[in-house]
């Protein structure tokens, strides 16, 4: 209920006024290009290669197509996504553990909904939509062992899904799926021949599903050199920047045993001057992993096989997570480990299912249907309050536009978009996806090609206009360049009073350069007019025609 609220929300709130930028831009873009153009990787990374491979786009694609092509319809796409992958687990839960396991899977996806947010569940930036599928890929992996044969296929899909879509899911979905296809394996011939031909069907139809989706990337990598699965490699076993270590592992993973851990509250505390999360240098005490060591002996002393066999998929997850944050290079930006929130709510699942098996409560179906409902109407009236998606950024965007088209020469050819730096970038990506969509040809300079296309690169086409995106105290230094006009303008404050603060950021500056400020006023000096002259972004032209 709560994901559906939220699609009815994003179309009666937001409706066609959203304008989204940076990676999700390029997810739209490359959603269009769905069977018009190449597709055969996927989002690029901040490393110079592309995420492995294209199944985010393809997915999207029908939720796109069937909004009318609006941007809100990859949100509808995301919580659609999100959705099957709750319903998912919640199948397979009803199928090995009953009523008891179906009723606490609900209830640990609902505290897990509450803590990621609205705002997450309908994104559909690849770490994002890789979390909730994460959760279903283990609870398929679950299935597996307990000798489901239509399982191999479906995992083979959704960890296929996980693992394009971002590389960092490749050392958690891989194993996960190996292990569920061992235990299928032992679990088919232990029941004979019938067992034996449900296997070979499911194997067949799961190398059909892995040679389908896997098949882009590997055009990709065969039709080009290095390819991209060659750069990853190259990336994660030849770069200078730092490693982690297993110890780093398993802080991250214990950081969700410690009390009231972060999948619970949903709420997070990082470095001051990173994105890392701060029990990745400081432990925390795992003291819920006593509860779940005392349900791992209970199962096994009870003989519960679906059980053991959920208590032991966990542990290869936990296992793998261990070794995927060991294998991370450079920092550890904490947006990149929501998935451990899946395994600390699955943990919570073999808990209270043991404890529920043992106690045998008339009474906890009702209490849990009524914990469920509560749960429901706050996760409801989360996401009929949760703001439009990125609306600082997007209104930004939807104000330039139209400045920009009017302002563009006439005539036909390519406008060139390039960003100033970094901080232009959301805006930048976001320009190019909204002149195509308007028919105007938004293209990029060479050596993007994949993250937006061969077919939006320039080449030799006649060039109607270069664009370049400033952002904030760039604004300021494009505007001193004699060769450049302000096209198209949106900011907290009006030009003129921006050039004023802006010199005496410069003063600023200077005095501190001569030695005449201390790096403590100097900082905080600075930061009162940064925060005074408040964001902008601007569009700017050649005085010339190009």
């Amino acid at each position: 209920m709560p994901l559906v609220i939220s699609a009815v929300a994003l179309v009666v709130k937001v409706g066609d006024t959203y304008y989204p930028g940076s990676d999700l831009a390029l997810t739209e873009l490359r959603t269009r290009d769905v069977g018009r153009h190449p597709v055969l990787l996927g989002l690029p990374s901040r490393d110079r290669w592309n995420h492995p491979g294209p199944a985010l786009f393809y997915l999207l694609a029908g939720p796109y197509r069937l909004s009318g092509s609006a941007s809100i319809g990859l949100d509808l796409g995301a919580l659609l996504i999100n959705g099957l992958a709750i319903a998912g687990m919640a199948f397979v839960a009803r199928r090995h553990g009953g009523t008891p396991l179906l009723l606490l899977t609900l209830l640990g996806s609902g505290l897990l909904v509450r803590s990621l947010g609205p705002d997450l569940l309908r994104n559909p930036w690849n770490p994002y939509i890789t979390v909730l599928p994460f959760g279903l890929l283990v609870f398929l992996t679950w299935a597996m062992t307990c000798g489901d044969a239509w399982a191999l296929p479906v995992s083979a899909g959704v960890a296929s899904f996980c693992a394009q879509t971002h590389v960092g899911y490749v050392p958690l979905a891989f194993p996960l799926f190996a292990w569920g296809a061992a235990g299928l394996t032992v679990a088919a011939f232990r029941r004979g021949a019938g067992g034996r031909r449900a296997l070979t069907r499911a194997a067949l139809v799961a190398t059909a599903v892995l040679f389908v989706l896997w098949l882009p990337p590997i055009v990709e990598q065969l039709s080009r050199t290095p390819g991209n699965m060659s750069e990853i490699v190259k990336y994660f076993t030849a770069s200078n920047n730092k490693a982690h270590t297993l110890a780093d592992g398993y802080r991250v993973i214990a950081a969700q045993f410690a009390w009231l851990p972060e999948w619970v509250t949903g709420h997070q505390k990082l470095g001051a001057f990173s994105a890392e999360p701060t029990y990745l240098y400081s432990a925390r005490v795992p003291v819920l992993f006593v509860p779940l060591v005392v349900a791992a002996v209970v199962v096994w002393a009870r003989r519960m096989s679906g059980a053991r066999r959920l208590t032991a998929t966990l542990a290869v997850a936990l296992l793998s997570g261990v070794f995927a944050v060991e294998r991370t290079v450079g920092l550890v930006y904490e947006y990149r480990l929501r998935w451990t929130w899946v395994l600390g709510m699955i943990a919570g699942l073999v808990v209270a299912w043991t404890a529920w098996t043992v106690v045998r409560r008339r009474w906890l179906v009702p209490a849990s249907l009524a914990a469920l409902v509560v749960l429901a109407g706050v996760n409801s009236a989360s996401a009929v309050t949760a703001r439009p998606p990125y609306e600082r950024e997007s209104s930004a965007l939807r104000a330039i536009t139209p400045q920009v088209v009017e302002a563009l020469p006439p005539g036909d050819g390519d406008v060139l978009v390039r960003p100033e730096s970094f901080g232009s970038y959301f805006v930048a990506t976001g320009l190019v996806l909204q002149l195509e969509r308007r028919g105007i040809a938004g293209r990029v300079d060479p050596g993007r090609e994949d993250a937006f296309g061969e077919h939006r690169v320039h080449r030799r086409r006649p060039l109607r206009s270069i664009l370049t995106v400033a952002a904030d105290i760039d604004v300021e230094r494009l505007s001193a360049r004699s060769g450049l006009r302000v096209i198209a303008y949106r900011g907290k404050r009006p030009r003129r009073e921006r050039s004023e603060l802006s010199a005496l950021v410069a003063q600023l500056d200077a005095r501190h350069g001569a030695g005449l400020l201390d790096d403590l006023t100097w900082v905080r000096e600075r930061s009162k007019l940064e925060a005074r002259l408040g964001p902008a972004v601007a569009v700017f032209a050649p005085r010339t025609a190009p």
